[in-house]
């Protein structure tokens, strides 16, 4: 079997993507050794940063950074170039290429949907990164293409580009008379198309996850309407051949969106991570600003036993603490309300903790480097990283841990430079979002 892979999707927010579904979905249908999971960043800067520190195999990248990503890998794709933004970056032996792949998205998504492409007139409205590569996209299929956007000097900037027409929203009455396909590319709370300017022929395609204001409009003139889930899907076809060149069953990835909800896990919320990553001092920070208990396992467990942790490692052994925290974990998801829970640095290594761990938890996975997390525990409490050279230790230990951190996370927040308080303020800003 081949090496496991780690692969992420990035953006802020980012914990709403339903991408995780469809890759891990397929990895699990096929047994390929690879998970998918979420990366929280404030900048692609930082995205990247981490993405080479964990040595990821491939990344997703969605709003706001598809064009700032661009400064931070060490090639782009000429189509990626022309259309200005990055949305799948891969790592080929430590160096890292920008591809995009929402201009396939869009035509693959109008073509699956049985509407030919050839001489068709279309109109994006918007001239941001998704307006621009789904002008590149139709033009690519032989359609004409006018890019009509609010700032007029946006549009004319991207046509030239693209040499195609454009034109303001002002527009829009008269030249969505003769068109034939409409792609929205605008967020689902703007809408400038009235509703007199729509017929039943127009093709409507929505970039937007969630049925916007101008779907519901086009709906009540009984237009086509091709949804934005369908772009996700077809642009992460093409994604997954370029990270691991192999193309996955449409089907599979396809349902794959509708699993991994994270809205139905339960009200709880585990942090997970290596020793050091700051798990219970976010945690109790989390506490205090969400109004939620905190629980910590490891003081659990030395509740319990009556014993300090390097005591019960010394005197009953690693396997007999391991058990202890299987059976401290199944106590708290069996204990009913929300809870905030500290795991400690080896809850995610057994599969049963897992799979508790993904089915009642949302799960974020506090990340900093060995070389961080070392300088900031007292090796005297922390048994496994009490020798001769822990960092060489810990090394070790976090890569074979890895893996397991990544199967049950479904989001990783950066803890390098540990900020407990603005940390915690993202991580309540990504769930606010999603709920």
């Amino acid at each position: 079997m081949s090496e496991f892979q780690l692969l992420a999707v990035t953006g802020n927010p980012v914990l709403h993507s339903k991408s995780p579904g469809m890759f891990n979905n397929t990895f699990s249908k096929t047994d390929f050794p690879a998970t998918y999971t979420r990366l929280a960043a404030d900048s692609a800067q930082e995205a990247i940063k981490v993405f080479r520190s964990l040595g990821l195999k491939g990344m997703n990248v969605t709003a706001p950074f598809k064009e700032d990503i661009m400064q931070c890998v060490d090639e782009v794709d000429s189509v990626a170039e022309l259309i200005g933004g990055v949305n799948t970056v891969v790592n080929k032996e430590g160096k890292l290429f920008g591809y995009n792949t929402d201009h396939f998205g869009v035509a693959q998504s109008l073509i699956g949907a049985g509407v030919s492409l050839q001489d068709k007139k279309c109109v994006v409205i918007g001239a941001g990164g998704a307006g621009k590569a789904a002008a590149w996209g139709l033009l690519s299929n032989g359609a004409k293409v006018t890019i009509a956007n609010r700032t007029i000097e946006k549009a004319k900037e991207a046509a030239e580009k693209f040499n195609c027409l454009f034109s303001g929203l002002d527009e829009l009455p008269t030249l969505l008379l003769d068109t034939d396909i409409i792609v929205f590319s605008l967020s689902q709370n703007v809408n400038p198309i009235k509703a007199e300017w729509l017929q039943s022929k127009h093709i409507i395609f929505d970039a937007n996850y969630k049925s916007s204001e101008f779907s519901q409009i086009a709906r009540s003139k009984n237009c086509q309407i091709i949804e934005g889930i369908d772009w996700l899907l077809n642009q992460a076809i093409p994604a997954f051949n370029y990270f691991l060149e192999n193309t996955p069953e449409y089907e599979t990835m396809k349902a794959g969106l509708s699993t991994y909800n994270l809205q139905s896990r339960g009200d709880k919320i585990a942090l997970i991570g290596f020793m050091g990553s700051g798990k219970t001092t976010v945690g109790k920070k989390l506490s205090k600003k969400m109004a939620i208990p905190f629980v910590d396992t490891d003081e659990m467990i030395v509740e319990r036993e009556g014993k300090s942790i390097p005591e019960i490692f010394e005197q009953n052994g690693e396997a007999y603490f391991r058990n202890c925290e299987k059976e401290i974990l199944q106590t708290i998801i069996n204990t009913p309300g929300k809870q905030i829970i500290s795991c400690g640095g080896g809850m995610a290594i057994n599969d049963v903790n897992r799979s508790l761990l993904k089915e009642h938890c949302l799960v974020l996975w506090l990340y900093a480097t060995p070389e961080a997390t070392v300088k900031r525990i007292n090796l005297e409490s922390r048994p496994l990283l009490n020798v001769e050279n822990p960092l060489e230790k810990a090394i070790k230990l976090f890569d074979e841990r890895k893996p397991f951190y990544a199967k049950a996370s479904d989001v990783i927040f950066n803890t390098e430079k540990f900020d407990a308080e603005s940390i915690s303020d993202k991580i309540i800003d990504e769930i606010n979002r999603i709920l």
